[in-house]
């Protein structure tokens, strides 16, 4: 029980790495990373870290537990709102060996006015996308 909630916090800060809009004029990085003997000597690792620095920030995870499965995250992050540019991207690899992706991105058409378009592929495979214009004052 406490791995499950160190991994959840660590999720957590990795999470929150993503909503922090830097100001500072250089980049900030993190990384951490463990390992861990469980009951009956079953063995499991973890890193994860991130980077951000302004108008943009990316992170990943990487976990091996029992047996060698694996399971990890990454994300990348770009923003200029002087160009009215912002794209995200997120893919995560399951233990079972399925995998999931976000691709979104939005670009300012004129004061106000955004294009958008978001593409998921599905653990299952199923490809989800959306497209349109939404209007922010």
């Amino acid at each position: 029980m406490i791995v499950k909630n160190r991994l959840v916090a660590g999720f957590g800060a990795a999470c929150a790495a993503l909503v922090f809009v830097s100001t500072a004029a250089e980049a900030r990085s993190w990384s951490r990373g463990g390992s861990y003997t469980g009951p009956g000597g079953r063995t499991a690792s973890w890193s994860q870290g991130a980077t951000r620095e302004p108008g943009h920030a990316y992170g990943y995870g990487h976990h091996t537990g029992r047996e060698g499965r694996t399971a990890s995250y990454d994300y990348d992050r770009y923003v200029d709102r002087d160009a009215g540019y912002g794209s995200y991207s997120y893919d995560r690899a399951y233990r079972d060996g399925t995998s999931r992706s976000v691709d979104r991105s939005a670009v300012r058409v004129e004061p106000g006015v955004y294009d958008y378009s978001a593409t998921r592929i599905q653990r299952d495979g199923d490809v989800i996308t959306r497209s349109g214009r939404y209007y922010r004052p």
